[in-house]
């Protein structure tokens, strides 16, 4: 069905060249101390108490550094990957171009195994070619349980053996059992935790993650995934369940993120292209406000402001890189950063950091698409993941007509989902690298507890966008779907009354809520630009989280009331039969869908359709009085709020 009103395409904006940023090698110190950091995963005892209480799981024993399969001697088994320059998310920004460019060359039915725009060789062992058992390291029950430095031990220096050595089939035991023989000697003391002070600007931790959506968390009660630390976090916070983005693409996401602007109004069609002026963004505004700021991990944007973070380290667009003389996994890096900062902070300011991980993305490009740690791949061997079309057939043909083979979400659902054997393979890989994420930010935590700041830092977690897992015969994102918009959101807030401890809030949250959030949390306040609420009014209430009054008149609604609305947009990428352009107006009980490029309405009831499988409008005749009255309801809501958010003179508090 067809809108008596249509909406005008998205369309892509020239930006500035592309910015390649190039890293030098680590030094040997350095290496050795993040590899240290990283191989001590942690068991503290009961008495520990706090976030901790409940005890740690960990992942497989950790190999040395070096351990990783740095090349395999037989190229035949390395895949050609087919990777451009920039890698990452920038594959797809590269199909962005003014007007709309012609998408990448394919085969004539959309697959893959068209030509590839770059390829080179990734010196890494090709994890398509799985044994057929598990490794023969130790295994995630039989692991040995090892603390984590502390402060007063990081002296203590591997055994010379275990730094230079070609892997070998026993290495990883051996490693293992050298670690299990330092267990004593290398026990975490208890910490007494600095408590909150209200005169003292609380620290903030972003932990912030890519393509993993609202239900990729055991706390969201997916039976397959571990993720403990993460569980905890939920335990000691407030969990978000419909938390949403306003754009689900990596950088339109981040960048509205960091500037609480909806797409049409920080323009970042492309990846190169950022114009919000940089001190009305959370790193400057709270580096203005004497933070020692951080970024780890991937941008997802460029920006070339010459006011950059105190603290800087980009990673972005792969999975494995030899640095050093060691084979990095990116969310080990991520992870090694992070320790990095929070090490050689000054003591004598708060601290701001977002630890911005790759993992979950795929390296888009390379049919492996995700390349876990190897200490990982014991884990999930023998589970089953439920493969949603074979519990759904027909899903795919049910999306609206434009939908065909050379839709990019279609395509890239034959790179990983097309048969039940690459369901299994990929969703393993992609649960182990969400595992390792999970790990990370537990040592991550861990050095905030041995430095006693955790009582009086505010901690989220959250990620950039969901992910279809073959949902609607598609992968990836870009659609307004459940699937697609909804992220995981956890708080764990100093302020937070203990009754909050451990609740859930069902309020629809947005990515452009976060910047607000956290300059409120520091005191400072959000400039009139901003378009996102301060969250902690859902559980300091409105009084105690101290919403300016001068922000009050800015309100979309009542300042009293949340949100129990909202509307999304995507941009059109590349051209309309590759990612077309996408809007909704969504809400608990029906979402209304819009593609722009088509002039196409939908229309769901997810009380009915939680699946959102079966379009109210999808056969005219049908569509019955209240239908139709609850369409043009909706209509008519939803173009009032896009003109307000397109309507760029306006500040406006959404």
């Amino acid at each position: 069905m067809t809108s008596a009103e249509g909406s005008p395409v998205v369309a892509p904006r020239p930006g500035s060249s592309f910015r390649v940023v190039m890293f030098g090698a680590l030094c040997l110190g350095s290496s050795l101390f993040l590899a240290r950091q990283h191989s001590t995963l942690v068991a503290l005892a009961p008495s520990l108490g706090g976030f901790y209480e409940a005890g740690v799981t960990d992942l497989a024993a950790s190999p040395p550094p070096g351990d990783e399969d740095e090349k395999d001697e037989d190229e035949t088994r390395l895949l050609n990957i087919q990777q451009p320059d920039a890698g990452g998310d920038r594959e797809v920004e590269a199909e962005v171009g003014p007007g709309g460019s012609p998408g990448p060359e394919r085969s004539p039915d959309g697959s893959p195994d068209a030509p590839p725009r770059a390829a080179a060789h990734r010196e890494t062992a090709d994890p398509t070619q799985a044994p057929t058992q598990a490794p023969t390291g130790p295994s995630q029950t039989d692991a040995p349980t090892v603390p984590l430095l502390p402060e007063w031990q990081r002296e203590f220096v591997w055994p010379e053996e275990f730094l230079d050595q070609t892997p070998t089939n026993g290495h990883t035991e051996r490693w293992a059992a050298a670690r299990g023989a330092q267990e004593e000697k290398l026990a975490m003391p208890v910490v007494e935790q600095k408590p909150y002070d209200p005169e003292r600007r609380m620290n903030i931790l972003l932990l912030y993650a890519d393509d993993w959506r609202y239900d990729t968390l055991g706390v969201a009660g997916n039976p397959i995934v571990k993720t403990p630390t993460i569980d905890r976090l939920a335990g000691e916070g407030v969990r978000f369940t419909h938390s949403c983005v306003t754009t689900s693409v990596c950088w339109v996401s981040r960048a509205s993120m960091v500037s609480s602007l909806y797409l049409t109004r920080h323009k970042t069609y492309r990846p190169r292209e950022f114009y919000v002026p940089w001190n009305e963004t959370v790193y400057d505004l709270l580096q203005t406000a004497g933070y020692h700021t951080g970024h780890i991990g991937k941008w997802g944007f460029n920006h070339a402001y010459k006011n950059r973070p105190d603290f800087e380290v980009e990673e972005d667009g792969w999975h494995m890189q030899a640095r050093g003389g060691k084979m990095w996994h990116v969310t080990e890096k991520n992870e090694a950063d992070a320790l990095r900062f929070l090490e050689e902070r000054p003591r004598d300011k708060p601290f701001f950091a977002n630890v911005a991980f790759f993992a979950t993305h795929a390296v888009d490009g390379d049919k492996r698409q995700y390349l876990p740690q190897n200490r990982s791949m014991s884990m999930y061997v023998d589970d089953v993941i439920p493969d949603p079309q074979q519990n759904n057939p027909g899903s795919y043909e049910r999306l609206p007509p434009f939908f065909d083979n050379y839709n990019e979400g279609r395509t890239r659902w034959r790179w990983r989902y097309e048969t039940g054997e690459k369901h299994q393979h990929m969703m393993k890989d992609y649960y182990r690298m969400a595992s390792e994420v999970d790990s990370a930010c537990d040592l991550i935590l861990k050095e905030l507890y041995l430095q006693g700041e955790l009582d009086r830092t505010l901690i989220i977690w959250t990620t950039d966008n969901g992910n279809f897992h073959s949902e609607h015969g598609l992968a990836d994102k870009w659609y307004p779907h459940e699937e697609s918009i909804r992220v995981p959101l956890i708080i764990k807030d100093p302020r937070m009354p203990k009754d909050m401890v451990g609740t859930l809030n069902d309020d629809f949250t947005l990515n452009i809520d976060l910047a607000p959030t956290m300059l409120a949390a520091a005191g400072v306040e959000a400039p009139k630009t901003m378009m996102g609420r301060d969250m902690a009014q859902l559980y300091l209430g409105e009084d105690r989280a101290q919403t300016p009054a001068v922000a009050k008149g800015r309100y979309l609604e009542d300042s009293s009331k949340w949100r129990t609305e909202f509307f999304y947009e995507h941009p059109i990428i590349s051209h309309k039969e590759y990612i077309p352009s996408s809007e909704a107006l969504v809400r608990k009980d029906y979402k209304y869908f819009f593609w722009p490029d088509y002039k196409f309405e939908q229309l769901f009831d997810l009380a009915a359709d939680p699946r959102e499988e079966n379009d109210l409008l999808r056969d005219e005749s049908k569509i019955t009085p209240d239908v139709r009255k609850i369409l043009d309801e909706m209509r008519g809501r939803f173009n009032e709020i896009k003109s307000v958010v397109h309507d760029e003179k306006r500040h406006v508090i959404l």
